[in-house]
């Protein structure tokens, strides 16, 4: 099997995340690719308020739809109290192409934000579950966390700007 790829446009979500001042001057894109043994994000943003003290804490593919709020599948990039995954994000006001391979959530425990929470996912299931979907713009959306967007929600880590992943030609 071949690669597939998908495009997410990250922008606010009122649906989903409480607007605030930062998500309404934020967005970004971010490119997927997706093969039998991996998960590869090459995403750009624009993000003004990313600083020292509010840096991107997280990126991740979640399984949901525009108004949900769901687990974790793919987790590329985090820091507290966020899972770190491949390590930290980049806390730039602007990111432009950056690439990073994706993991997969396997945080166990009661609070475990991982859609399989007993610590047993693989990426090769995570991608497995990425190709198999027959309608992933309604099952699958990228979403990019900052600290300030995580406090905004009462530490409940919905996001900053997110965006469904839509079936593109790859690359």
């Amino acid at each position: 099997m071949e690669a597939t790829c998908f495009r997410a446009w990250l922008r606010i979500d009122a649906e989903a995340v409480p607007l605030n001042k930062e998500s309404r001057a934020s967005s970004g894109v971010g490119w997927i690719k997706v093969s039998q043994e991996s998960v590869e994000a090459e995403v750009s943003w624009l993000i003004p308020g990313v600083s020292e003290k509010n840096p991107v804490i997280g990126m991740h593919i979640h399984q949901g739809n525009k108004s949900t709020n769901g687990p974790i599948l793919v987790g590329f990039c985090g820091q507290d109290p966020l899972p770190p995954f491949s390590g930290s994000c980049p806390s730039k006001v602007v990111a432009t192409n950056y690439v990073v391979p994706g993991a997969a959530c396997d945080v166990t425990g009661s609070g475990s934000p991982c859609a399989k929470s007993d610590g047993t996912a693989t990426i090769q299931e995570a991608a497995q579950a990425l190709f198999s979907s027959p309608d992933p713009r309604n099952a699958f959306y990228l979403n990019v966390h900052t600290h300030y967007s995580f406090e905004e929600t009462d530490k409940m880590a919905l996001g900053l700007i997110r965006g469904q992943l839509r079936t593109v030609t790859c690359w």
